[in-house]
C-alpha cells in the first residue's frame, strides 16, 4: 500500500467540506481488509457491553445547507468506549469511522444470540420438567398427550 495519491486515478470522488453536511456520493466505498495485512487477529471482547454504552441520535447540523435530520453518534461517546474509531483533526474536530462500527456490531450480536439461545435452552429444560411433574399428577391434561 502507498500512501501518495494516485497519479491516474480510475474514479471520481466528490466530497462536502468536512462537517458541513454535505452529501458525499459513491457507488462503493471498498476498505483494505486482506488477512494478509492483518496480525495479531483477536476478537472483540464484550461486544455487547459496549454496545450498550453506546448512544445513537437524531440530530441537525448547526451549520451547512442540509438542513435535514441526520443520524449518528458522538465522537466523544464513542471514544470513551471504542476510542480505535476516533480520529481528532488538527482543528480538533472529531471523527468516527462508522464502518468500523460493523466488527463491534458483528459480535454484539452474536454475544446476543448465544445468551438468548442459553436462556431458550434452560427455559425449555425447566417447561419439560415442569411438564413431567405435572403430567404426574395429572395425566388426563392435553399438555400430556403425546
Amino acid at each position: 500500500m502507498s500512501a501518495s495519491a494516485p497519479t491516474s486515478p480510475t474514479q471520481r470522488l466528490q466530497v462536502g467540506t468536512s462537517g458541513d453536511g454535505t452529501v458525499a456520493l459513491a457507488n462503493a466505498w471498498n476498505t483494505f481488509s486482506d488477512i494478509r495485512l492483518k496480525r495479531d487477529l483477536a476478537v472483540i471482547p464484550d461486544a455487547l457491553d459496549k454496545l450498550l454504552e453506546l448512544h445513537g441520535y437524531y440530530y441537525f447540523w448547526k451549520e451547512g445547507s442540509d438542513q435535514t435530520r441526520q443520524v449518528g453518534v458522538v465522537a466523544q461517546e464513542v471514544e470513551k468506549i471504542l476510542p480505535e474509531l476516533v480520529r481528532t483533526g488538527s482543528d480538533g474536530i472529531k471523527t468516527v469511522d462508522y464502518p468500523k462500527l460493523t466488527a463491534v456490531l458483528i459480535e454484539g450480536t452474536k454475544q446476543l444470540k448465544a445468551e438468548k439461545d442459553s436462556e431458550i435452552a434452560k427455559l425449555k429444560a425447566e417447561s419439560e420438567q415442569l411438564k413431567q411433574a405435572l403430567c404426574s399428577k395429572f395425566p388426563d391434561l392435553s399438555v400430556c398427550s403425546h
